[in-house]
């Protein structure tokens, strides 16, 4: 009923933004990358006849921003760095504007937010370097918030904490993420500051889901530094630090898919840094949290390539653990349920070099268990039992 009513159609614009983001949250790419599509429309019709400082425009920066989330999810990685850039330059033009633009600091997180995305997508693309200038951008533009006063008008007209805070920590931690392998040492500093700021926030709001999943995130990557410098031991205390949280946070909100994603993948780094040190029996018991708690995702989001990615590494984790301990048949059908969920990450985002590689890593690790064991057999060596 909106019509050709400009408050209307703003209002329109939002609430397919919201349901758009909210779909995309849920798994269903498809319904959200057609609302959020027909809410950048309106908004962009709206953003060309409004004054260049107008509110309109950082609401139609925020919905091209979680468009280009929704098209990474759906794997279409192009039209998703389009998004982000159309984003980024809405964002920065309203940055720009410094304190004459009333909602500044708003558009500051904005910018932020999508620079950090823009990092995440390239993170994807195995594109390291030019990943990591996008988290350091988003880390620039935000620093001097914390230290930026906020007036008392604002603070009292806002109930929402202040987002800079817990928007820098997630960058620090994804640059942490980025450079686990690479440079750990600096991973682990970059991680560190992240955690700090994380844990204070949740200590002061217990209840808080955001800050809680992104603590747990944070300290995963944490974990997997101090197992890359060799710091085993100390990264089994931080994955346990994960693992308490993370089931907390799952017992409390079951259906919300990226927490229990995030904890099935602190359990699989958990038995990756047990297998290192030899404890292959306490090994095994985590890759099968992992699977336990992760294997219904692939099942309810069959669309989202991470997801289905993320299960296909745990499960060729637990392939190698069970070779190790012997067990060439369970070996191999680990191997084989790896492959078929690499080969939906594969045939969902093609576009992703990652996901490729994978797949082809867990074909040559299933021939060769199996050549193995046929080996094994054609000289009469009885199969080891299994445990």
């Amino acid at each position: 009923e909106v019509k050709d009513d400009p408050t209307l159609r703003e209002d329109f614009a939002m609430t397919l933004a919201k349901a758009g983001a909210l779909q995309s949250e849920l798994g269903d790419s498809e319904q959200a990358i057609a609302a959020l599509k027909r809410s950048e429309s309106i908004y962009a019709e709206l953003a060309g006849s409004v004054a260049a400082n107008d509110p309109v425009r950082l609401h139609w920066a925020t919905c091209q921003n979680n468009l280009a989330q929704a098209l990474v999810r759906a794997g279409e990685l192009e039209d998703a760095a389009r998004y982000f850039v159309r984003a980024m330059t809405t964002a920065q033009s309203l940055a720009d504007l410094g304190e004459s633009f009333t909602q500044h600091r708003e558009a500051e997180v904005s910018l932020a937010t999508t620079l950090n995305n823009m990092g995440l997508l390239l993170m994807r693309t195995e594109a390291t370097s030019e990943a990591e200038s996008y988290f350091l951008k988003a880390i620039e533009r935000l620093q001097p918030l914390l230290i930026e006063p906020v007036s008392d008008a604002k603070r009292l007209t806002s109930s929402k904490t202040d987002p800079v805070p817990l928007k820098l920590a997630a960058v620090q931690s994804n640059l942490a993420g980025l450079l686990t392998e690479s440079e750990p040492e600096r991973a682990i500093q970059h991680a560190g500051q992240a955690l700090e700021s994380q844990l204070n926030l949740l200590q002061s709001n217990p209840g808080d889901a955001k800050v809680a999943g992104q603590t747990m995130v944070t300290l995963n990557t944490l974990g997997a530094a101090q197992s890359a410098m060799g710091r085993n031991a100390k990264a089994i205390e931080t994955f346990e630090q994960a693992i308490e949280i993370g089931d907390q946070v799952v017992v409390r909100w079951p259906n919300h898919p990226n927490y229990r994603r995030d904890l099935a993948l602190s359990f699989n780094h958990l038995g990756l840094t047990r297998s290192k040190m030899g404890a292959l029996q306490e090994a095994r018991k985590a890759f099968e949290e992992a699977l336990e708690t992760g294997q219904s995702l692939a099942v309810q989001f069959p669309e989202d390539a991470e997801t289905q990615s993320m299960l296909g590494g745990v499960w060729n984790n637990y392939g190698f653990l069970q070779q190790q301990l012997g067990d060439t048949e369970s070996a191999a059908h680990a191997y084989s349920q790896a492959i078929e969920l690499q080969s939906v990450a594969v045939s969902v985002a093609p576009e992703v070099v990652r996901y490729n590689d994978f797949l082809r890593k867990h074909e040559a690790n299933r021939q060769n268990v199996m050549a193995s064991t046929e080996i094994s057999r054609g000289h009469g060596v009885k199969k080891s039992p299994k445990d």
